[in-house]
């Protein structure tokens, strides 16, 4: 993924290019940490890991799940202004809040708020897992979620705001800082940030 496939997106920053480096060279069952404050580009990256997953893996079955609704609605709706008009996409349904492509791949967007609804999904083929602000979400979420990935071995690609030094973000994080296998991370507040900060 040395040049990542961009869908009318803008130009990576720099912790986003390591990013995607880093998601390239996931191996199978991998957990990858990333650490972010807010209005940091944090959106922009989990389109184009999903996009490149749905565009590149065909038959593949992808989610992103955030903590509300309206969380998940929003960034589906920033995909379908990227995916509109593209001869890679099929469908886009805003109802069921799904994206299917040409390929058979399908990206679902869903919400911790459903709770136990959302037992049942199951990431195919290659697809991925991404659990967006992960660190606002019920712990009691891992055990409806981590199934998803089970019979595949797909990759899980958490990102958050740091919120508190308990729970299975902060869990997950740590074991990444201390090399425990299957885990990887990235802290964009490693990275020069200073251009988002206006006079």
């Amino acid at each position: 993924m040395s040049d990542p496939i961009i869908i009318k997106s803008r130009k990576l920053q720099a912790w986003q290019k390591d990013a995607a480096k880093i998601f390239e060279s996931l191996q199978p069952n991998e957990r990858f940490i990333i650490k972010a404050s807010r209005q940091k580009g944090k959106s922009e990256i989990c389109r184009q890991f999903l996009l490149y997953t749905a565009i590149n893996y065909p038959k593949s079955y992808s989610y992103y799940v955030s903590p509300t609704i309206a969380q998940s609605r929003l960034f589906f709706q920033a995909l379908q202004e990227c995916c509109e008009g593209n001869a890679l996409v099929k469908n886009i349904n805003a109802s069921l809040l799904e994206i299917t492509f040409v390929n058979k791949s399908k990206i679902f967007f869903r919400s911790c708020e459903q709770g136990e609804h959302l037992r049942g999904g199951t990431c195919k083929g290659k697809g991925l897992l991404i659990w967006d602000e992960q660190a606002y979400c019920s712990d009691d979420m891992k055990a409806i979620l981590l199934p998803y990935t089970n019979v595949n071995k797909n990759n899980i690609i958490c990102i958050s705001t740091p919120r508190r030094k308990t729970g299975t973000f902060y869990e997950w994080y740590t074991r990444a800082i201390n090399g425990e296998k299957n885990y990887r991370y990235l802290d964009v507040n490693d990275y020069d940030n200073s251009f988002f900060i206006d006079d």
